[in-house]
């Protein structure tokens, strides 16, 4: 607990910081299927202090190790919908520790945009939108990804229009992002 190391910071730093190139950069506190909080902190709700301390100090510990790299956005989290699920309370516990590490982040990097990955499956879901909503309002930008399997066959090209007319429909204030 507590410790924190990476061998790919400071590869991305070395790389991309001299060349001026911007990334985006995923931190998968939960990632599709998985809890990938530290071991002693999963069964805690997301909102819970040592939660949100340990979250803050990860964060803190990882811009010193990126002083070069320019960030187009940083999301906490990797397609959340599929962890979270449709229970209300796990997602405004979520949403809670989002807005605490928000706070955080904002008063080194004020400008970085913050926010989640969701799954375009979880953004229309009827009982997954709203929670995502709530979230969103919370984030600067709108971060998804977008399966193109339906249900056991790919989804016409055409599709696509429905997703684009669905998301600026629902996110018109807010950029959006394609992970």
């Amino acid at each position: 607990p507590a410790e924190y190391a990476s061998k790919w910071l400071p590869i991305a730093n070395a790389f991309y910081g001299p060349e001026k190139m911007r990334v985006a950069l995923v931190l998968k506190t939960l990632d599709t299927t998985q809890n990938r909080l530290p071991q002693d902190l999963r069964k805690l709700p997301f909102d819970h202090p040592r939660v949100i301390k340990r979250l803050n100090a990860l964060l803190t510990w990882m811009f010193t190790q990126i002083p070069d790299l320019r960030l187009t956005s940083l999301s906490l989290g990797n397609e959340v919908d599929g962890v979270l699920g449709k229970d209300t309370k796990r997602w405004g516990a979520y949403t809670r520790l989002f807005n605490a590490a928000r706070e955080h982040v904002r008063k080194v990097h004020p400008d970085l945009p913050l926010s989640v990955t969701v799954m375009y499956d979880g953004i229309v879901d009827p009982k997954k939108a709203p929670l995502a909503k709530t979230l969103y309002e919370q984030a600067d930008i709108v971060l998804l990804t977008y399966d193109p399997l339906g249900k056991s066959q790919i989804r016409p090209v055409a599709h696509l229009r429905e997703v684009f007319r669905e998301l600026t429909t629902r996110y018109s204030k807010k950029p959006i992002h394609f992970g």
